[in-house]
């Protein structure tokens, strides 16, 4: 349903060179989810600093993807 509404939002915004990107981090490694799931392969754990990677590249417009999942 978010990905229809997000395509909505991209094909009525186009002409004016609007995007909405849906970022689709796998997950977050951080401290909470570290205690709840102590058995986990941290390794494979999207860090916040990526995430917060991702929204500056989105920003600057580096990133132009619909869907950006990491």
């Amino acid at each position: 349903m978010l990905l229809n509404f997000t395509s909505m939002i991209n094909e009525s915004e186009a002409a004016f060179n609007t995007t909405a990107p849906i970022l689709l981090p796998g997950t977050l490694d951080t401290a909470q989810n570290r205690t709840l799931m102590p058995e986990a392969d941290f390794l494979e754990w999207t860090s916040p600093e990526m995430v917060a990677i991702a929204i500056q590249q989105v920003i600057e417009g580096q990133e132009t993807g619909t869907v950006i999942h990491f």
